[in-house]
Formats: structure tokens, C-alpha cells, sequence
């Protein structure tokens, strides 16, 4: 990110511009929110941040999803509470998916 920040831009476009910018850290950035101490929180801000970073407007979500537009508005606000199938729904229609590991 630059240096000097543009008045007016909150956090959530800081780190929108920065996957923008660089897109090479957009699934890091979305697997270090799982490691975060509020998991649950952070990754779904994240996936929020990771939809928007790569242009994916709801009504495309919505179509690639099978989710109603109104439902992904709410799931991906910051009060969001989704089901594991509606986060793995919208995970696959950005080419991604959850993996599990043992602990190191």
C-alpha cells in the first residue's frame, strides 16, 4: 500500500485496493483470516473484501451461487451469519475451496 493514505478511505478500501493491486495475495490474505483469534469473524469479513477485490458483483454471485441476491447482501455484510453450504456456495463460484490440515 502506499505510503500516504487517500483521505476519506476507510480500512475496507485499503485492504480492497491492496488485493486489487495485487491479487497474488488474495487467497493468503483469505487463509491468515482463518488463523486469526476470531476466526469466524475475520474470514467472513475477508471473503466479503476477497468478493469485492475481484469484481464480482452480487447479481453475478447470485447467478453462480443459486443464493437470492437479498441473501447474499445479508451474508456477506458485516452481521452476516451464513451456512457452511452458503460459504462453500460462493467459495466454488470463485474457483475455491476449503481444505483441511493438521495443526503444526
Amino acid at each position: 500500500m502506499s505510503a500516504k493514505k487517500k483521505q476519506g478511505m476507510s480500512v475496507d478500501d485499503d485492504i480492497y485496493t491492496y488485493l486489487t493491486e495485487h491479487p497474488e495475495q488474495q487467497l493468503p490474505y483469505l487463509v491468515g483470516a482463518l488463523e486469526d483469534h476470531e476466526p469466524t469473524l475475520s474470514f467472513l469479513l475477508a471473503l466479503r473484501q476477497l468478493v469485492r477485490a475481484r469484481g464480482v458483483s452480487i447479481q453475478d454471485l447470485a447467478k453462480t451461487t443459486d443464493l437470492n441476491r437479498e441473501n447474499l447482501y445479508r451474508i456477506l455484510s458485516p452481521k452476516g451469519n451464513p451456512t457452511f453450504a452458503n460459504v462453500t456456495a460462493i467459495l466454488d463460484s470463485m474457483g475455491l475451496q476449503f481444505s483441511v490440515q493438521e495443526k503444526k
